[in-house]
């Protein structure tokens, strides 16, 4: 079954931070790496932290590649770079929302020089089945500023683990709105887009007894907008079925369970539904 997962950010390396580090149940060695690209697209700036991970031994007990790589990212810093990887779910408890909740992130894994001439980029390639169909995201003055799409997958490092993303879709984006309107729950799907990721500053004016306060706050967006998608795939073409569908929804509901009551959490908890899929329904969770 399709899971297809990965991303392509070509910008200019602005920071990496190395931090080396040894597992406490055998003494392994690893190191971990924070980066942040910088990249121009259509004339705008947009910003990528991405990490790295690797383990100092391969599984053969031989020197990784990747961790001497991943080491030595601190000399490509204000050189461009071509990074490719796969988007992950992080699933968290969070004290101050007493709740769990879900962020994407940017997980590394290739890395390598380009010319200067490179073209700067920020993109995904994603399948996985329809978990939750569109969904309207509005503002305080009650405008949609975006629509989000739920799709799961199987993880590529751990087959049987499921993921849940959220992808988006830009609402001027009127012809992608209408396509992705089409796709109905258990349909899986590929999708094609940008990663439109972002800070800006936001001055806001507040009245108090000593006269209006300004305050000036930073707002990170982090779109995963769509840009196209296939045709629903057939069972030939690598579709989940409803079986494994059904699978890997109660695999998230039994992890999000356990790590609630842990005050943990890397996982989600969907409702299983037993009925089939039908046209009608706009959500299995």
């Amino acid at each position: 079954m399709d899971s297809r997962n990965e991303f392509k950010v070509v910008g200019t390396l602005m920071s990496a931070d190395v931090k080396f580090g040894n597992y406490k149940s055998n003494g392994a060695g690893y190191v971990t790496v924070t980066t942040v690209v910088k990249s121009n697209i259509g004339g705008k700036d947009r910003e990528y932290e991405i990490n790295f991970k690797a383990n100092q031994l391969t599984t053969q007990g031989v020197a990784s590649k990747l961790f001497d790589t991943y080491s030595k990212l601190p000399d490509l810093v204000n050189k461009k770079v071509e990074i490719s990887g796969e988007i992950v779910e992080s699933r968290f408890f969070s004290s101050n929302a007493g709740q769990l909740i879900s962020t994407q992130k940017l997980a590394g894994k290739w890395v390598k020089g380009v010319l200067p001439t490179a073209v700067d980029e920020g993109s995904f390639t994603v399948t996985g089945f329809i978990v939750k169909t569109l969904v309207e995201r509005k503002n305080k003055a009650n405008e949609i500023y975006r629509y989000d799409l739920m799709i799961g997958q199987e993880t590529y490092e751990d087959s049987g683990k499921p993921q849940m993303l959220t992808l988006h879709v830009d609402p001027t984006a009127t012809n992608v709105v209408t396509g992705v309107k089409q796709y109905n729950v258990g349909q899986t799907v590929k999708f094609a887009g940008s990663l439109d990721f972002f800070t800006e500053l936001v001055t806001k004016q507040e009245d108090s007894a000593f006269g209006t306060i300004t305050k000036t706050y930073s707002n990170t967006q982090k779109n995963f907008f769509i840009e196209a998608g296939s045709h629903p795939f057939t069972a030939d073409q690598g579709a989940f079925d409803q079986a494994k569908i059904a699978t890997l929804i109660e695999a998230y509901k039994a992890n999000d369970t356990t790590l609630m009551q842990k005050k943990e959490a890397v996982a989600d908890a969907p409702v299983v539904n037993e009925a089939p899929v039908t046209k009608r329904q706009t959500s299995l969770i």
